[in-house]
């Protein structure tokens, strides 16, 4: 006598192509079934955007290797869809619902991470460090320029200054999207990149004829406050200003 209608979740797999950077394109869920479904509707949701729903289709059941299963799970239900770009990684997890389409009390659910086979390759160490040391120098120049240009009253220091803060912005992102540092690391950068400008901007200071600067020395100071209590927060290494950026783990 067969037995009750029974649904069990395999994985969700990816592998090549990759965005640069090792981000999955296209993932594949993967289920088995009884024979009493011929079609199977798959759901995934995103748990990382609030249960978003990113699939959602019926299929046909494939019997074709119902000879060599081991037990009663003779279906193979089968789902390849495109994830959201630049969404998730390997290893991240997506929520997985497959219901059969002849019987809606047989489901099953699941929360499973991402399979990547092979794995996808690395950017390489030296462009990682490169796009951060480029991204906080720049940042650090941009708010010494900052502080001098209130200092000393130069309007076109400024308008460089907010040029620069964009290219720091534009390497920033490069490193965050392509080399997935860990919080820890950003906010150590960040910190060490508003400790230096506040040292380096007591030298404006007597260069200046503006008192304002005084608050952009106040700003600064107290970013890189704020910043070592984020990192004790969460234990991670607060960097020194009299070392250099590769201190971090970058």
């Amino acid at each position: 006598m067969p037995g009750p209608c029974r649904i069990e979740i395999q994985g969700v797999s990816t592998g090549p192509p990759y965005v640069p950077g090792g981000w999955p394109i296209d993932v594949t869920v993967t289920a088995r079934c009884t024979d009493h479904c011929q079609q199977a509707r798959v759901i995934v949701r995103d748990p990382a955007l609030g249960s978003l729903v990113i699939a959602d289709q019926t299929v046909t059941v494939d019997f074709s290797q119902a000879g060599s299963a081991p037990d009663e799970l003779t279906g193979i239900v089968s789902h390849r869809f495109t994830l959201i770009p630049l969404s998730k990684r390997c290893g991240d997890q997506l929520r997985v619902e497959v219901r059969c389409s002849q019987n809606q009390d047989c489901a099953a659910t699941k929360t499973i991470a991402i399979t990547c086979k092979p794995p996808p390759p690395g950017i390489g160490w030296n462009w990682c460090r490169l796009w951060v040391l480029l991204a906080a120098g720049t940042l650090i120049a941009a708010l010494l320029l900052i502080a001098a240009g209130i200092g000393m009253q130069q309007f076109g220091l400024i308008v460089a200054a907010l040029v620069m803060i964009g290219i720091a912005g534009g390497l920033w992102a490069l490193w965050i999207v392509f080399c997935s540092p860990d919080i820890c690391t950003k906010l150590g950068v960040l910190c060490w990149a508003f400790k230096r400008a506040f040292i380096g901007s007591l030298f404006v200071l007597p260069l200046s004829s503006n008192a304002s600067v005084v608050l952009v020395l106040i700003g600064y100071g107290s970013a890189a406050g704020l910043l070592v209590l984020a990192l004790r927060n969460r234990d991670c290494t607060v960097p020194s200003a009299r070392l250099p950026l590769t201190q971090l783990p970058i």
